[in-house]
Formats: C-alpha cells, sequence, structure tokens
C-alpha cells in the first residue's frame, strides 16, 4: 500500500518538474497539499520513498524541487505537528 501511495505521489512531483524546468515555482495548491499530506508519518515515509526514487531518475529535477519545497518543511518544523518523539525523529530524518 505504502508503494501504491507511493507511486500517486511521484507522480504529482513529476508534475511539478515540468513546472521547475519551465522556471515556474511549485504550484502552491501542491505546496498546500504537502503541508497536509506531510503531517501523517505514513506519507512521510511515502514521500521519503518517492525522492529517493526520483533522485535516482532525475537528480537535478529533484533537487530543484527540494529546494522549491523548502516552505513546507520550515512550516511543518515551525507548526510542531509532530507529537511525539518517533514521528519527530522521522521529520528530523
Amino acid at each position: 500500500m505504502l508503494e501504491q501511495h507511493s507511486n500517486h505521489l511521484k507522480d504529482e512531483i513529476k508534475g511539478q518538474f515540468q513546472l521547475i524546468q519551465g522556471g515556474g515555482p511549485v504550484s502552491e495548491e501542491h505546496l498546500i497539499r504537502l503541508c497536509r499530506k506531510l503531517r501523517r508519518v505514513y506519507d512521510l515515509r511515502a514521500f521519503d520513498d518517492t525522492i529517493e526514487e526520483l533522485l535516482e531518475e532525475d537528480s537535478k529535477s529533484t533537487w530543484m524541487y527540494i529546494e522549491k519545497i523548502r516552505p513546507v518543511f520550515t512550516r511543518l518544523a515551525a507548526d510542531n505537528h509532530y507529537r511525539d518523539s518517533v514521528q519527530l525523529a522521522y521529520f528530523a530524518y
């Protein structure tokens, strides 16, 4: 099930690659969706797996994407949505 979730996320992120490669930003809708999803460890794990795969496929676009979504992680860290130490440790990873 995590793999299926990762595949869906991978398709979504690849769509954002097209925007970035065209010189644009990541869509605001995508950033909002990431903020919501990455509050859950399950989704954070799927995101991590997806990014690892994408780094192997297209490292340049993936690093550009990571740079563009940095505000998502800043916000998640500031909002402190991770209630227990396991969640917090995985987020820090």
